[in-house]
């Protein structure tokens, strides 16, 4: 029973970035990448820029909090509410 509730509380905070085609307000074409959530940092949001972006990428938004210390994290989590977090980069 102990490894049925573990293994369904790693599925409920597993998660991967997940990336969307969207218009700057100049009207150029870029990359909307969400990594928002207990499981992911903002490492996973540029990992993902890399991988959309093979030839480099600008970063022309950013929004969310920064990732909590790992002295403040518990059991490896972000203490408090649902961290939110969005890039928005154009690939070079």
């Amino acid at each position: 029973m102990t490894k049925w509730i573990f293994g369904a509380l790693l599925i409920a905070l597993s998660g991967c970035a997940t990336v969307n085609e969207t218009i700057t307000k100049d009207g150029n074409e870029a990359l909307s990448i969400d990594c928002s959530g207990q499981a992911l940092k903002w490492e996973h949001c540029y990992e993902k820029a890399m991988q959309s972006c093979p030839s480099g990428y600008d970063v022309v938004g950013k929004k969310g909090r920064a990732d909590a210390a790992p002295d403040d994290r518990v059991l490896g989590l972000e203490p408090g509410d649902y961290a939110y977090r969005s890039l928005v980069v154009t690939c070079k």
